[in-house]
């Protein structure tokens, strides 16, 4: 499994979920699976009967729920509910946000949804890959941490949720074949780099995530 692992100490439900809305929860989950190597765990649609007027088996549906799993058993869950009120204000808002943070880059960066979920991977390079090949928007940054090391970082947005998922690795990347180290660019003012430092030694996130079977 090339999961990445959630960091450690990061804000997480005491179960080590975290719950996001999303308008599409099962292509959301599609997109992690795919991209990201984790694990679908749960598919859930709950629909119940129809009222003034039905659908073709007399049904109407209730709510989507995809499950996501990573090491160390860390979830994420995508919801989706259809029977609240505001629930098409709630869809556009989601939309117009995700269209707004569909290309990301330095000069376009908002404080305020970069990134909203950090994981750790002592490689990177699977994912890059992966999001080269499927022409995936991202961002490539690296910031240099206080025992040394060169961390890289590849960022991207989650299609229907507005969610934007951060992966970090200390992989060396300058004698990589396959990676150009090149097309990571260091951090600037305006992304407010003190939020984006990463405070755990990457030594002791690889030894945990070798420890948690990844």
């Amino acid at each position: 499994m090339d999961g990445a692992q959630r960091l450690i100490g990061g804000p997480v439900d005491e179960d080590g979920e975290r719950t996001y809305f999303s308008t599409d929860p099962f292509h959301d989950g599609e997109f992690l699976q795919n991209i990201l190597g984790m694990n679908v765990i749960t598919s859930q649609l709950v629909s119940r009967p129809a009222v003034n007027g039905s659908s073709g088996d007399g049904t109407s549906t209730c709510a989507k729920r995809e499950v996501l799993a990573t090491l160390d058993n860390f979830q994420l869950h995508f919801f989706h509910s259809f029977m609240y009120p505001g629930h098409e204000s709630s869809n556009r808002w989601v939309q117009a946000w995700s269209e707004e943070h569909e290309n990301l880059s330095k000069e376009r960066w908002d404080v305020f949804s970069a990134p909203s979920l950090t994981l750790y991977s002592p490689w990177l390079t699977p994912f890059i890959r992966r999001v080269e090949r499927e022409g995936i928007s991202h961002l490539r940054y690296y910031q240099e941490h206080e025992t040394g090391s060169t961390l890289y970082s590849l960022l991207i947005n989650i299609p229907y949720s507005g969610l934007t998922i951060e992966v970090v690795s200390d992989e060396d990347l300058v004698t990589s074949k396959t990676v150009d180290h090149n097309t990571f660019e260091a951090m600037i003012e305006r992304m407010c780099p003190y939020s984006l430092m990463v405070h755990q030694d990457p030594r002791t996130l690889r030894k945990v995530h070798e420890k948690l079977g990844g």
